[in-house]
């Protein structure tokens, strides 16, 4: 993972993926698209990145 300006990033094929963590929510930006054949990436990326589970999370997928 590279870090960022902050933000840490993660490349797979056709997703990038990068998180920051505010105070009580936890950002996630995906760019790429999204299909049945890689939504469980997008799933474990949530997943390892939240701090808390029930802690607020925002989807960024502009």
């Amino acid at each position: 993972m590279d870090r960022i300006f902050g933000r840490r990033t993660a490349a797979v094929p056709s997703l990038t993926f990068s998180f920051q963590h505010l105070p009580g929510v936890t950002v996630i930006a995906l760019a790429g698209e999204v299909d049945v054949t890689n939504a469980h990436l997008v799933d474990d990326y949530i997943s390892r990145r939240r701090r808390h589970h029930g802690e607020h999370l925002v989807l960024d997928m502009s």
